[in-house]
């Protein structure tokens, strides 16, 4: 049985499959289209019934989705217009075939519970992001899909389940303010409790909403308290009360937020941007607390957490969550965006039809696409230097200043780059944090982050409860003082955090035995990883991109596949240690 999990007509269009209940693989399609966060599913969903010998048309392919939004047109940020027609719609005109259709929280809550391993511990399910659909239908198929739905008065952008043994129930969800989807300005459709807040602020600080939240909370820990900027932001706050928020006084708040900016002319002072940024972050965080303990205290019991939805990719976030709860454990699902929802609409799919579902820990995220060594080899060209792998020799070229590309085994699931779609150097002095940010043309309010052996988490941060979640780079830690200076190009040096990536050397032996050589060598146990790509594009996808790299000179060594290539003129890298 193959279940074929599809997303589309919003950003981060992805598929997924799974075959007699295992997820086999699961493609992005900005990865294939080169558009970042790319809405419409085309060449992901090609490559994949490529890669995979199967079609969408096979009478043993069953099609869900998460609930999609049908007949609006608006245009957000990178992620382009959503439009009337979409693949959804253009597969059911060809084949005839029900798509089954599942409501977008649950599908983000089944694909955090199955993956958490917390099958005999009562656990809370937390799904916070920025929109989600209850369901209009329980299917879409030739009879309904070209129903006029408007979807203004169901839309959600928190649930919160309760699970244990593999049963789940909602337990609380919070319904969205009324929205105008139809308007072309971005603060008609604001009505998302919490998420909206980091929205609107991001738009006043330059950024781009819905795609660089990130370089808020980045811009955060250079900043600080400011009791005025704190008392206009916190009146988002003001909306929330013992679980029940009012949207429309809320919307009211974000537009006072707005106003007060411009007043202020706040992109004109760079202080201000961080003491912005800083308090932003300040209310996120004392206003999910609160409403974290207000569960707890009206559902107790719980002794374990999963939390999805875009807005735990905020890693800050994550870390007060782990450090200030009760919880014995805290799990952040790694594909917690959008891009995580054609999985999980499958796994709701089993669930909700009476299959077995085995509730494991996942080893690990590696299911996008791959390819054959004799394939990778096709686009070397002769004046390359190609040699076999050896950790010891690019271990010292890391600790000598040289910036090492991977690109190896199947691409990541999610927003990191956990080693097979990554960028290493050494994380010893603050100039490379710099060197990386000029060839990579990153902003560099940005801080690296460390991929450090798993064995020495805790000797190098304050890391002694939900280490589990730190393989997939999906929470911060607090640096120990013995080691900030020694790995101080990947961490924020305002607070001496960082948001490392844990390495096991049966998950990763390569990535491993590099770490280990380069142990040998400088006596730390960690490196700079950060993801394969430049400023502005999706992580590399294809090893012509990754060859292309080091040919400009954005990396100066490449690992591909079994091969370790770089230019046959090399220069010397002289770094300064002082």
């Amino acid at each position: 049985m193959k279940i074929l999990g599809l997303h589309t007509n919003f950003h981060d269009a992805s598929v997924s499959l799974h075959i007699d209940n295992e997820l086999i693989a699961d493609y992005k399609e900005d990865r294939f289209s080169r558009n970042k966060h790319d809405l419409k599913l085309e060449k992901a969903l090609e490559k994949i019934q490529e890669d995979f010998n199967f079609s969408y048309a096979d009478e043993d392919v069953t099609l869900v989705s998460p609930s999609h939004y049908w007949h609006v047109q608006r245009n957000f940020g990178s992620s382009g217009f959503w439009y009337e027609q979409n693949k959804i719609t253009d597969i059911i005109e060809e084949t005839g075939k029900t798509v089954y259709q599942y409501d977008h929280e649950f599908a983000h809550a089944c694909a955090a519970y199955f993956s958490s391993g917390f099958f005999d511990h009562k656990t809370l399910i937390v799904s916070l992001d920025g929109l989600g659909l209850v369901r209009p239908f329980d299917t879409i198929n030739p009879e309904n899909y070209r129903n006029p739905y408007f979807f203004d008065e169901r839309t959600k952008n928190l649930a919160v389940y309760s699970a244990y043994r593999n049963k789940i129930e909602e337990i609380y969800t919070l319904q969205a303010a009324s929205r105008n989807f139809h308007s072309q300005n971005l603060t008609d459709s604001y009505g998302a409790f919490l998420a909206d807040l980091y929205l609107v602020v991001t738009s006043q600080l330059g950024f781009e909403p819905n795609s660089e939240e990130g370089k808020v909370l980045g811009l955060s820990v250079k900043g600080s308290y400011n009791s005025e900027i704190y008392t206009i932001l916190n009146k988002v706050n003001w909306s929330y009360n013992n679980l029940n928020y009012n949207m429309d006084q809320a919307h009211f708040y974000l537009r006072m937020i707005e106003k007060y900016c411009e007043l202020k002319k706040i992109n004109e002072n760079e202080a201000l941007r961080a003491d912005l940024a800083y308090n932003t972050q300040l209310v996120f965080e004392n206003c999910f607390l609160r409403f974290l303990n207000d569960i707890k205290n009206r559902f107790p019991g719980h002794t374990k957490l999963c939390l999805v939805g875009g807005c735990f990719s905020n890693v800050k976030l994550n870390q007060k969550i782990n450090e200030l709860t009760s919880f014995e454990e805290v799990w952040v699902y790694p594909a917690m965006g959008d891009e995580g929802v054609a999985h999980g609409s499958a796994i709701a799919h089993l669930y909700l039809t009476g299959h077995n579902i085995e509730n494991k820990r996942i080893n690990n995220m590696f299911y996008g696409a791959g390819y054959k060594q004799d394939y990778m080899d096709i686009f070397i060209t002769n004046d390359l230097k190609v040699e076999k792998l050896n950790p010891e020799k690019i271990a010292k070229k890391i600790s000598r200043g040289y910036i090492i590309g991977v690109f190896q085994g199947r691409s990541e699931v999610g927003p990191r780059a956990l080693g097979n779609r990554s960028i290493l150097a050494d994380p010893r002095t603050r100039r490379n944090h710099e060197m990386l940010n000029n060839k990579l043309q990153r902003n560099d309010i940005m801080p690296f982050a460390p991929i450090i052996m798993a064995e020495h988490i805790s000797e190098l941060c304050y890391a002694y409860k939900s280490i589990a979640t730190s393989e997939f780079m999906t929470m911060c830690y607090t640096v120990k003082d013995f080691w900030v200076n020694k790995i101080q190009a990947a961490l924020a040096p305002e607070d001496n955090s960082c948001r490392p990536q844990t390495v096991f050397k049966e998950k990763h032996p390569l990535i491993y035995s590099i770490l280990s050589e380069f142990k040998k060598i400088t006596q730390v146990p960690a490196l700079i990883n950060t993801s394969f790509n430049a400023h502005g594009d999706p992580i590399i996808n294809h090893p012509e991109h990754a060859i292309d790299y080091l040919n400009r000179g954005i990396i100066d060594y490449l690992i591909l596949g079994d091969k370790f290539i770089s230019k046959h003129q090399e220069q010397e890298i002289n770094q300064d240690r002082k």
